[in-house]
C-alpha cells in the first residue's frame, strides 16, 4: 500500500528537458508529479485464447466463484503452455545435432 493517499501527495520529480548534463544537473529541468492513468489490460479487450476474462474472486454477490471457469483458465494457460513446450521439445530432440 502506498504511503500517499492521492496522486497530488507524491513529491515532485526533477526531469531533464532537452539536452542536459545529468552528472552536473545543468541545462533545462522542470519538476513533475506522477500522473495516475487507469488503463485496461491489453488482454481484456479480447483474450487471445478466446476464453474471456474471468474475475478471479473466491466469492461474490452471486456466491462462490464457479470452479469450472477457474478450471478452464488453468487448462488453457498452464496445461496449454506445458503442452506447447513438450511438443517443441520433442521436435527439437528429433533435429540433427
Amino acid at each position: 500500500m502506498s504511503p500517499f493517499e492521492h496522486v497530488d501527495d507524491y513529491p515532485e520529480i526533477p526531469v531533464s528537458v532537452g539536452s542536459t548534463s545529468t552528472a552536473l544537473k545543468t541545462g533545462a529541468w522542470r519538476s513533475v508529479r506522477p500522473v495516475l492513468v487507469e488503463r485496461m489490460a491489453p488482454c481484456s479487450a479480447g483474450c487471445p485464447a478466446g476464453i474471456g476474462i474471468p474475475a478471479f474472486r473466491t466469492v461474490g454477490k452471486q456466491g462462490a466463484y464457479p470452479l469450472d471457469v477457474f478450471r478452464q483458465a488453468i487448462e488453457v494457460n498452464l496445461i496449454g503452455t506445458f503442452n506447447a513446450m513438450r511438443l517443441v521439445a520433442e521436435a527439437i530432440n528429433e533435429l540433427e545435432p
